[in-house]
């Protein structure tokens, strides 16, 4: 299981959580099964469909 989650930086599991999509500066994904982590950087551009557009791509890739 993978958990995606909003981060306001690139500490990975050490930094703030998000409360906005549009807002944090980067998503922290961990892998429960590996326990690997991985820090992406939100490319949204704030609002819609920009979010899964730029960022699933690198979910699915994780």
């Amino acid at each position: 299981m993978k958990i995606y989650v909003l981060t306001m930086g690139t500490d990975g599991l050490d930094e703030f959580v998000g409360e906005h999509f549009g807002r944090a500066s980067s998503f922290t994904i961990a892998d429960m099964e590996t326990n690997d982590v991985r820090v992406v950087s939100n490319t949204s551009g704030h609002f819609g469909d920009k979010f899964f557009y730029n960022n699933a791509r690198s979910v699915i890739e994780f």
